[in-house]
């Protein structure tokens, strides 16, 4: 970030900034997952002035969007997290969005607040696959699907809306139609499906 060959473009149209807050870390162990971090410790942590430093240079785009990101964007301490928002809307006010793109296991309700605090649109990304004979995700311990229907439902009453992000294989392709129609009956409108190669 600190190379002075690297140059922002210069746009009337925004830009989108990937802030992965804990490296790959992650508490699921998902079998498909390209960041290959299998241990709970931080491979990373993004202090909030380094973002601080990150928004300094596109301070002339009409509107940024951060997207969350990780690993697991939510193993990022709380505390951490208000002090980001806060630079951010200090930074940015009434020019600014927030994406979360979380698995939904440490969704709760201070989270949701911390992020209703972000004097922003807020838009919450939760991974979810339909159940199936074998689950590619895994919350070891855990049944995690149940635990992130929950949260959907958490994420739904405080911000009205909530994006789902699956992956099918051949082990749950037949269970789409029902993962859909339970969806809908969430109250979700908005799924993306990736295909796993």
């Amino acid at each position: 970030m600190h190379n002075q060959n690297f140059q922002m473009p210069n746009s009337s149209a925004g830009c989108t900034i990937v802030l992965k807050l804990t490296g790959s870390s992650c508490n699921m162990r998902c079998s498909y997952c390209y960041e290959l971090d299998a241990s709970n410790r931080f491979s990373a942590i993004l202090e909030p002035m380094c973002v601080e430093s990150i928004i300094n240079r596109v301070l002339h785009f009409p509107e940024v969007r951060f997207l969350l990101h990780g690993g697991e964007p939510l193993l990022y301490p709380k505390p951490l997290m208000r002090t980001l928002l806060k630079i951010i809307k200090d930074q940015l006010p009434g020019r600014h969005s927030i994406q979360l793109q979380t698995n939904g296991t440490l969704i709760d309700d201070e989270w949701l607040e911390i992020l209703a605090g972000a004097d922003s649109q807020v838009a919450v990304s939760i991974s979810l696959d339909p159940p199936s004979t074998q689950s590619l995700r895994m919350l070891p311990g855990k049944d995690y699907y149940p635990i992130v229907r929950d949260r959907i439902k958490l994420v739904l009453k405080y911000f009205g809306m909530a994006g789902i992000v699956s992956v099918a294989h051949q082990a749950n392709i037949t269970y789409f139609q029902t993962f859909m129609n339970e969806l809908i009956d969430m109250g979700i409108s908005y799924l993306t499906i990736n295909k796993l190669r």
